[in-house]
């Protein structure tokens, strides 16, 4: 383990899961021996599922992983193990030398060396998939996980369903500790505005909570009445106490989703959450790679630790990682995302952004080659595309072939990748997009389209939604959006990359989206729908909105043609009809299993 990742885990230490419900010390013992066998590293935040657990429980593991404060380990146990109180360990021992009798494990090393290094063929590497987790990192290390595209399907813990306001062991609200920070003259600062974020997030939860109990209350709602075919009947005329129950389930779920919905723009980027990715080796090799460039303590634990874990159930695969070849291309990636970065703060110095629409359709420079220079620059920088696009035009050829010069110098073989930005010239809808953290997790995960963000800043401003006013506590919020902004800033001036943590789901960050007209109508039909977040819906609609002046025959469209909801729900509970479908179908499956 090298040092950088013991003095990360030193202040981030795995948390101590408890597997009883009841508290009970003899299940907890029979669970820790269960996961010795179940999981690649029983004690770590990240780990393998192995090849024991079925692929079925393994899928709906991750499922519900999204939508509650358990880890992986604890939801395996407490949901799919049966017969909790006399696991036959020694039975799944005598299985396992069973199998070891039967295939030649040893044999199957030698091979892997022949097959997977001698011949050296990619493809290869996507034959081998598995299911890793990463239990509790930071909201900023989800985003790098989650950018990869092929081969990997991350599921995330929802803002949504979540209340983010569990403590730690150590009594502290769940925020990632970076070691820079934290044995930097800023760690008291960095506590400080963590912990009162955290406090100011619990109460606005609780107060929303009570208000959308009141606005909205539940006796003036209607709900499926199961003893009439469903009919949406008003709650206090709902007799059968299946109905009742399932109405009274639908409608908390509702309330806590607005809730957490508003709220949500307080959690600063530090928060700790769950990331849950199945994939093929190729994906997660490329990942790891990546992680371990990064300039983030974090990020590069994340690679060392998520290598480790799916070497024990993919030996050799992972080999790839640390070879010359490997770490071959992560000197690359790192010394092209320097020089790029030392590219942009020289050609860009002394412009300031200027005023654009937060959703901005990008018209493109006839020159491919300028296009290309300014995304490169883009990830580097505050400023709007379409102004880095004038500025790396108006400064000449020179300078655009310095950047595309920067981008391709540091490569040695065909396997290093050309950064992303190279695919701008290819498409003609660009959105550039400046929402805050929050809409862009959302729509992040349209991942397959080109996307390239900036760095997370204080320095755009915030969003704060108008309910903060309805319920007094607009003042208060921006007090809290102050204060982030100073513990930014402050940070900043030292450790750049790590102040990014103490940033919120509420500030203002910039991303582009590249996409084709089919992958338009997906992305606007999609994050449009009612039930959606009430924020990222209105940018999608303003996506389809510019969408027409590229496309002048989506005007007329109408469904079945285009199915864009245009609708303002920000003041309904979006996921009241969808929990309403939900308890009806869980009691028609409640019915059949009875």
């Amino acid at each position: 383990m090298s040092k950088i990742a013991k003095l990360t885990r030193k202040l981030n230490p795995p948390f101590k899961e408890k597997y009883s419900k009841e508290g009970k010390l003899d299940e907890e013992v029979a669970a820790r021996e269960a996961m010795k066998r179940f999981v690649t590293d029983p004690e770590g935040s990240v780990y393998g599922i192995k090849p024991l657990v079925p692929e079925l429980f393994s899928a709906l593991l991750k499922a519900r992983y999204s939508r509650t404060e358990l880890s992986a380990k604890q939801l395996l146990w407490r949901e799919f193990v049966f017969q909790k109180e006399n696991i036959p360990g020694h039975t799944i021992d005598q299985g396992l030398n069973a199998l070891n009798k039967i295939f030649n494990f040893q044999k199957a090393e030698s091979v892997a060396d022949r097959i997977l290094l001698q011949y050296g063929d990619d493809s290869v590497f996507e034959l081998g998939g598995a299911h890793l987790f990463f239990d509790r990192i930071s909201m900023v290390a989800t985003k790098v996980i989650e950018d990869i595209r092929i081969g990997l399907s991350p599921l995330e813990k929802s803002t949504r369903y979540v209340v983010f306001d569990q403590k730690n062991n150590d009594g502290d609200y769940s925020y990632f500790k970076d070691p820079k920070i934290m044995n930097s003259a800023h760690k008291n600062l960095y506590l400080k505005t963590n912990r009162a974020l955290f406090d100011f997030y619990a109460k606005s939860v609780s107060i929303f909570n009570n208000f959308y109990r009141q606005q909205v209350p539940l006796e003036k709602q209607k709900f499926p009445d199961f003893s009439k075919s469903n009919k949406l009947t008003l709650f206090t005329k709902l007799k059968d106490e299946i109905s009742v129950k399932s109405a009274k389930l639908a409608y908390e779920a509702s309330i806590k989703s607005k809730a957490c919905d508003v709220a949500r723009v307080l959690l600063p980027a530090s928060t700790i959450t769950n990331v849950g990715d199945f994939g093929n080796a190729r994906a997660f090799a490329y990942l790891f790679t990546k992680l371990k460039a990064s300039n983030l303590s974090e990020l590069q634990t994340l690679g060392e630790e998520g290598t480790r874990e799916l070497s024990k159930i993919l030996p050799k695969f992972f080999d790839i990682v640390d070879n010359p070849h490997g770490k071959g291309y992560q000197t690359y990636l790192r010394k092209t995302e320097q020089a790029l970065k030392l590219r942009a703060k020289k050609v860009l110095a002394g412009y300031k952004a200027e005023n654009v629409n937060r959703v901005e359709l990008v018209k493109l420079d006839p020159n491919k080659e300028i296009n290309i220079a300014a995304a490169l620059l883009y990830p580097y920088s505050t400023l709007p595309l379409k102004q880095i696009i004038q500025i790396v035009k108006d400064k000449g050829e020179k300078t655009v072939a310095a950047i595309l010069n920067d981008s391709l110098k540091y490569r040695t073989n065909r396997r290093h990748k050309p950064p992303r930005a190279f695919e701008i010239a290819g498409y003609e809808l660009i959105f550039d997009v400046l929402g805050n953290f929050g809409i862009y997790r959302d729509l992040h995960r349209q991942r397959m389209l080109t996307q390239q963000r900036q760095a997370y800043t204080a320095e755009h401003g915030f969003d704060r939604p108008v309910e903060f006013g309805e319920v007094k506590l607009d003042k208060e919020f921006s007090e809290m959006m102050e204060l982030s902004r100073k513990a930014y800033q402050k940070i900043h001036q030292d450790l750049p990359e790590e102040a990014q943590y103490v940033t919120t789901l509420a500030n203002y960050t910039r991303w582009y989206m590249g996409m084709n007209l089919r992958e338009a109508f997906w992305v606007t039909e999609l994050r449009s729908v009612p039930q959606g977040h009430f924020s990222y819906r209105t940018i999608a609609q303003d996506m389809y909105l510019k969408a027409k002046e590229v496309y002048p025959f989506l005007k007329d469209l109408k469904p079945p043609k285009q199915y864009v909801d245009m609708s303002d729900r920000s003041k309904n509970l979006e996921r009241m009809e969808a929990m309403q479908r939900i308890q009806t179908k869980l009691a028609e499956i409640e019915k059949k299993y009875s």
